[in-house]
């Protein structure tokens, strides 16, 4: 009767073993998605704020000047998203970089991506003002 006890009571440690072990592989899977989600979050809110100052910056200092001179054409705008988008190359740290590299497959053109978003926004707010 002992042996017979002594049998069941290993089964059942083995499989509430196993139990143990996958309901801590689960937990450690979802924590691992929510901190790379945290992450993700961090460094697209990163990217778009930075974006955003990046071409209210450049409308105040090049666009706006241009557009007074009236001059402001097609290079002009060609040369205004560049500087935004150097701008904000160069502001984002090394990890973020990285990070929207390893996220979108493309940081710089995921930044200008953002960068033409922007600039429609920022114009259709100014346009309502």
């Amino acid at each position: 009767m002992t042996a017979v006890l002594q049998a069941f009571l290993i089964a059942l440690l083995t499989v509430l073993g196993k139990f143990v072990i996958d309901f801590l592989n689960a937990k450690r899977e979802e924590a691992k998605i929510k901190a790379d989600n945290e992450l993700a979050r961090k460094y697209i809110d990163l990217a778009a704020d930075t974006v955003a100052h990046c071409v209210a910056a450049t409308n105040q200092t090049y666009v706006d000047s241009l557009k007074n001179k009236d001059i402001f054409n097609k290079d002009a705008q060609k040369e205004a998203f560049n500087k935004s988008l150097d701008t904000a190359m160069s502001i984002l740290n090394e990890d973020a970089i990285k990070y929207l590299n390893e996220f979108t497959g493309d940081a710089k053109q995921y930044l200008a991506t953002l960068i033409e978003a922007e600039v429609a926004k920022q114009k259709q707010e100014k346009g309502s003002n």
